[in-house]
This record gives structure tokens, C-alpha cells and sequence, in this order.
């Protein structure tokens, strides 16, 4: 149920000998937790094309309440969080997708990121990765967001199994882009032991394994046109998914 202080929600999931129940309340950030889409066109959330939508309804929010996992109880109290939503006619072959929020000293967020590489199908050719980023920090908002231009683009997926390399070493995404805004870079890297692997299930019958950190190390570095530039890190505070076509030996089963 919601309330003018927020949203509230709570449930139970049980698989096998393990449970898990939640009750919490949220509520967005004012400014930095507005509605926010990647894509550049509502055509793109509201036309058949692409076939996978994504839209962030709350960006940055502070969440209360309680979390216990097959006995273990987590008090949560102010924790920074966002609330995104991804839908459509099918998952795309391949993507990498990542969201952060940067604290200040006393705790208070003040930026966030959010952005994607990502490959599809048009028709029977399978698309170079294309990506987007928003950036938002105070009152400025930075749009990277020219998903088609690829000139401005230079993305990197790294450490999965469906990789150039194989499935070595800590998942990796790098994405630079420059745009009317100016310039930007992000870096997301997560260790496997901090990796949960998910079954995301097609219409068709096929699975794609969602390779999922909430503990990735986050470096972005924006250079805005006619201001100053910033640079800003987080240890562990970032979102890193990537999905992928082919089954990791590392994550033997998915969730």
C-alpha cells in the first residue's frame, strides 16, 4: 500500500529448505529520485521497436524495514536504493546494464548514474552493442543518450562466458561516450563471489543468464561542455548486470 510518506511492501518466497520474507517502505529522493528513461524517445518505450523497454521509475530512494533469509534477520534503516522496471516481446542478446548513487560525507546522495550497452536482432543480424547514460548530480542533468550513434560509443563487456575471452576473471563493463552534453566514462567491475547468476526465461522457451552484482566498484568521469569536470567512485554501491545467451561453468545453476 502507499501513503504520503511513501510505498509499502511485503511478502514471502520459499525454494526447496530456504525462505525469505520482506517488509519495507520507500520513498524517493526529492529531485535526484524523479521518473528517469535512458532512451532518448518516448517512441522507443511506446513503439514495437525496440522489443525490450526499460524505465526507471524511481531512480534513488531511501528504504526502511526488515529482510530475513532462512532465519536471518537485516534491520534496514535509511538505506539508499532505486526502483527500476524492464519489460517487452523478448530480452536482448546481450547486454550490460548499471546504476549507482553516490553519497556525500553525511550520507546524503547527491549523483547517480544509470546506462546500458546492449545487442538485438534486426532481423536475421545480430546489432553491434548499443548504449546510452544519464547522469545526474544536484540539479544538472547530463543525457548521453544518442542510443544510435555509434561513432560516439566505445563500450566494453568483459568476464562472462559469452565474452571474446571466456568466462575469466572479475565482470567487467566499460563504456565511454560523448555526445552534445560532452564526454563520459563509466567502469563497473564485480567479482564472481559477488555475483548471483539468474534465469531469465524468453517467450520462445530459451534462457538467458542474468549475471547480477549489487556490490560492484564504480568509477564515472564526466566532462560536461563549459563546465567543470568531476569524477566520482564508489568501493561497492553499484548495479552491474550482465546478460548473456551462454551458461557460465561458474554459476552451475541459476537461480
Amino acid at each position: 500500500m502507499s501513503d504520503g510518506a511513501g510505498v509499502r511492501r511485503e511478502g514471502r518466497l520459499s525454494r526447496g529448505q530456504s525462505a525469505a520474507s520482506w517488509k519495507l517502505s520507500w520513498s524517493a529522493v526529492p529531485g535526484l529520485g524523479d521518473p528517469l528513461c535512458i532512451f532518448p524517445s518516448r517512441r522507443m518505450i511506446e513503439g514495437p521497436f525496440p522489443k525490450s523497454k526499460l524505465l526507471t521509475p524511481i531512480p534513488a530512494l531511501r528504504m526502511d524495514g526488515e529482510v530475513t533469509w532462512d532465519g536471518q534477520r537485516w534491520d534496514l534503516r535509511g538505506w539508499l536504493g532505486m526502483q527500476g522496471h524492464n519489460w517487452g516481446r523478448e530480452h536482448a542478446l546481450e547486454y550490460a546494464w548499471g546504476q549507482c548513487l553516490f553519497p556525500d560525507a553525511a550520507g546524503e546522495p547527491f549523483a547517480m548514474v544509470e546506462g546500458f550497452s546492449g545487442r538485438i536482432k534486426l532481423g536475421p543480424v545480430v546489432s553491434p552493442l548499443f548504449s546510452a547514460m544519464v547522469v545526474r548530480r544536484g540539479t544538472r542533468t547530463y543525457r548521453f543518450d544518442r542510443v544510435f550513434a555509434r561513432w560516439t560509443q566505445r563500450p566494453r563487456i568483459e568476464g562472462h562466458a559469452g565474452a571474446e575471452a571466456g568466462p575469466t576473471g572479475p565482470f567487467h563493463w566499460n563504456l565511454k561516450l560523448r555526445g552534445h552534453e560532452g564526454d563520459a566514462e563509466i567502469d563497473m567491475v564485480a567479482a564472481p563471489s559477488r555475483v548471483a547468476c539468474l534465469g531469465y526465461g524468453n517467450p520462445d522457451g530459451s534462457l538467458a543468464y542474468c549475471l547480477n552484482s549489487k556490490l560492484a566498484r564504480v568509477s564515472l568521469r564526466v566532462n560536461p561542455r563549459n563546465e567543470d569536470g568531476f569524477t566520482l567512485t564508489s568501493e561497492h554501491g553499484g548495479a552491474l548486470e550482465i546478460l548473456t545467451r551462454t551458461p557460465d561453468p561458474r554459476f552451475p545453476e541459476p537461480v
